[in-house]
């Protein structure tokens, strides 16, 4: 597949690359979607699942000992995944504050923010760099990154390109934007950002004009792939070509009902699943799911359809839930 050009004919749109599915969404669905994110319209805490989260003390010595690990991985809930790496600290898409969103609408957290990442005694000291796969409000909250940039002023963001004019909040850290298939380096961890099948809605900033994705962390002869939101296409072929097989793959397993009006942004876990598989991962993660309140399915039906999805899957590959809090080793015994 000949390199993709992210912007459309007039330069000022990105656009995916070999979408299985195109938005059909109408206003209507959109406004309907809207008013029940406002009002509270999705199941919330009713709908998570028993033991969902982590005690407070358990969670904060998991993630004492994590750090002092030389390979690991915290879910702090949604997208954010604090990945301890080549002696690098990479946090990914943070919404560690109790709501995200432009007021009055924001949305609040259904679970806690776990461990506490306040806590000078459990020794997160220093946060390396903090990756941004979009800039829905979901994965690029600015009130979360304002208190990070307090405790770790020497921290870098890395964010897809068009998206650093969306952050002029955030002043005296070092923004990088980044195009599909862009290398950074930190340390002796490569960091390349990938394509993915999604899209930006992020009012009050036009749709579509900053660029989405996913990242591929390389180190030590060792993969973790990132994707970001997603949905099918044909583009996971050409990243699996290039950076395939990754030892694990941290994969959305939420926010995919109803899929009439989702599914051009958000495939189902069986879907996700199977592009994990296409990257050849032997661990895959699920993320982006018993957070908030985004879409028609329940937590314990996001982690239900992932354990099933998995189970139908024949091969090798691992299928990992986390507890919100949790921290675990990042690759596999014997990888």
């Amino acid at each position: 597949m000949a390199e993709p050009h992210e912007l459309d004919e007039d330069e000022t749109l990105y656009r995916n690359i070999g979408a299985t599915y195109q938005p059909t969404a109408t206003k209507f669905d959109w406004a309907r979607h809207s008013l029940k994110l406002f009002f509270g319209g999705y199941p919330g805490k009713e709908g998570l699942p028993d033991h969902h989260v982590m005690d407070e003390e358990t969670a904060n010595q998991q993630f004492r000992q994590a750090l002092h690990q030389p390979d690991s991985l915290t879910w702090f809930g949604h997208g954010t995944f604090l990945i301890n790496i080549g002696g690098k600290r990479i946090l990914t898409d943070p919404t560690i504050a109790r709501r995200i969103g432009l007021s009055p609408a924001a949305i609040g957290r259904l679970v806690p923010t776990l461990p506490n990442w306040r806590d000078p005694i459990l020794g997160l000291d220093r946060l390396d760099a903090v990756l941004i796969t979009h800039a829905d409000y979901d994965h690029l909250d600015l009130t979360s990154l304002k208190m990070l940039r307090q405790k770790f002023p020497r921290m870098q963001i890395i964010v897809p390109e068009g998206t650093a004019r969306m952050m002029r909040a955030i002043k005296h850290t070092p923004i990088n934007e980044v195009a599909w298939y862009d290398r950074r380096q930190i340390g002796a961890v490569g960091i390349d950002f990938v394509p993915a099948i999604h899209g930006v809605r992020r009012p009050p900033f036009d749709l579509d004009t900053a660029l989405w994705g996913g990242y591929v962390l390389s180190h030590n002869g060792r993969k973790l792939y990132l994707s970001g939101d997603i949905a099918l296409g044909s583009v996971y072929e050409s990243i699996a070509r290039r950076y395939g097989p990754v030892d694990v793959a941290i994969v959305p397993v939420g926010g995919y009902q109803p899929q009439h009006f989702n599914r051009a942004f958000h495939t189902t876990p069986g879907g996700v699943i199977g592009i994990a598989r296409k990257m050849g991962a032997r661990k895959i993660i699920a993320s982006h799911w018993g957070t908030y309140a985004l879409s028609e399915e329940t937590g314990r039906t996001q982690k239900a359809a992932f354990q099933a999805a998995m189970a139908s899957q024949k091969g090798r590959s691992e299928g990992v839930i986390f507890k919100i809090g949790e921290s675990r080793p990042l690759w596999s015994p014997g990888q």
